[in-house]
């Protein structure tokens, strides 16, 4: 058997300086080649869209801003094309309600010919604050003043919109209204109901609105 001596064990050990660089590079690139690899791979899995949702209520005959809305991700796999895309500037009229931190669809905003309701003010009573939400449904009852003169009476109520959207009241503690009495509250009415609604207004007719479940908004 050949007998190696120290100094050649040493010598076969010995590696360049420059050659321990080369490899440390070399590692550190292929390290991180592997870790965008990875990324690239784990990227592709992810078919997310970003869309506007609603920051707070939007309600028909809104104009729409940026400030109204928030840029939200979601996966919505065929449906994205259904949704304001957040790459485009938000514009337009607001043509249906849409509730806070609900995603926006494209056919809720158009141009104000589309708007089918119109906003009036009206005044409620004391007993409604703990019923009325601001972007809620409710029915409009009407109860018209009696005939006659120093006459104090109201008659029996009559249904005149069928269903109206809550778009302002107030003021409001934790979401409730906190209505006062004759405090105005806004609500759309469809432009059909528009002419009654103001003849109950200017009249001094008693106004009652009766909340609705807004889960059955067509």
């Amino acid at each position: 058997m050949k007998d190696v001596s120290p100094g050649a064990q040493a010598a076969r050990r010995f590696v360049p300086t420059g050659m321990k660089d080369v490899r440390w590079v070399v590692g550190i690139v292929l390290l991180a080649l592997g870790v965008l690899g990875t990324l690239r791979v784990i990227g592709s899995f992810d078919d997310s869209v970003q869309v506007w949702s609603a920051k707070s209520a939007l309600v028909p005959g809104q104009r729409l801003t940026s400030s109204d809305l928030v840029p939200t991700r979601v996966r919505l796999d065929d449906r994205g094309g259904q949704y304001l895309s957040s790459a485009t500037q938000p514009g337009g009229v607001v043509q249906r309600a849409v509730g806070a931190g609900e995603l926006v669809p494209k056919n809720a905003v158009g141009d104000a010919s589309g708007v089918t309701v119109r906003a009036l003010s009206v005044n409620v009573e004391r007993g409604q604050a703990d019923v009325i939400r601001s972007g809620g449904d409710v029915e409009v009852w009407v109860s018209d003043k009696k005939e006659g003169a120093g006459s104090t009476g109201f008659d029996k109520p009559h249904q005149s919109v069928e269903r109206a959207l809550v778009s302002h009241v107030g003021s409001r503690s934790g979401g409730v209204v906190a209505v006062a009495d004759g405090s105005p509250v806004e609500i759309l009415v469809p432009r059909e109901s528009l002419p009654a609604m103001i003849d109950a207004v200017n009249s001094g007719a008693r106004i009652t609105l009766v909340p609705l479940d807004s889960a059955a908004r067509s």
